[in-house]
């Protein structure tokens, strides 16, 4: 019997399209070779996030906009 799964993970505000990408193409692989098959994946938008977020650098970003990632896979 197959089962649904739904990888969600936010990413930092600062990511660029390209990183981006490449971050879900590599998960996507990862699933893969355990065995999984991706069904879909989705960008559920940008937003601003929650309360405050900062980054991992000095002069943190207060109110940025966060991008929530949705990978669907059965397996």
């Amino acid at each position: 019997m197959q089962r649904t799964y739904e990888l969600m993970f936010i990413v930092r505000p600062d990511m660029t399209d390209e990183e981006l990408e490449k971050l879900t193409s590599t998960l996507e692989t990862q699933a893969s070779n355990a065995g999984a098959t991706v069904t879909n994946v989705e960008r559920r938008g940008d937003g601003p996030a929650a309360g405050s977020t900062e980054t991992a650098r000095a002069g943190s970003a207060r109110n940025a906009s966060a991008r929530l990632m949705v990978i669907r896979m059965v397996w």
